[in-house]
């Protein structure tokens, strides 16, 4: 869901007509790549679908991530941090582990715009991709915040695709985030 207003934004309903898209956390698209309901999919590598996913994968990139906050959020040194988080968040909650920091989760949601709907009314911190932080949030820069790790973006094709439609789809999702 990260990456479907992207995504909107270089399609017309002329281009995208004859194609179902879903938005959805990465475990449970790539979980319908496996099963074979769904084609092509973006997602965030995880260490849930790994092995299961590896074949699938067509192209793959890293995502450098970044904390964003309202710009009159104040975060007090010491005090737990306040995270806007998603469900099964096995990236932003072990980095602040790793570097002994305090926590605690305020907001939860597998919805992007929610979490950043938050952000805006300055519940708390959220992370987005560097290249996608909204005009109306700010990088939070604190000293304390550690530096989040990269995420590996996975291009991926259900195994046996060879449509010609769907080879297209695919070479402009590369193009866009790739």
């Amino acid at each position: 869901s990260m990456f479907v207003e992207e995504f909107m934004a270089h399609h017309t309903a002329e281009k995208l007509a004859d194609v179902y898209i879903q938005t959805d956390q990465s475990t449970s698209i790539g979980r319908g790549l496996i099963e074979g309901y769904i084609d092509i999919a973006c997602i965030f590598k995880s260490q849930q679908l790994a092995a299961d996913i590896g074949p699938m994968v067509v192209n793959e990139h890293e995502e450098p991530f970044v904390w964003v906050r309202a710009r009159n959020f104040v975060l007090s040194p010491g005090a737990p941090i306040p995270i806007l988080a998603f469900p099964g968040d096995d990236w932003m909650i072990p980095t602040l582990g790793k570097h002994g920091l305090s926590y605690k989760i305020v907001f939860s949601s597998p919805d992007n715009h929610a979490r950043l709907s938050a952000a805006r009314a300055g519940a708390g911190l959220t992370a987005v991709p560097d290249r996608m932080v909204p005009p109306d949030l700010i990088r939070a820069k604190e000293y304390y915040l550690p530096a989040l790790p990269p995420i590996k973006l996975l291009l991926c094709a259900r195994l046996g695709l060879e449509i010609e439609r769907a080879s297209n789809l695919m070479k402009q999702l590369s193009g866009l985030f790739f």
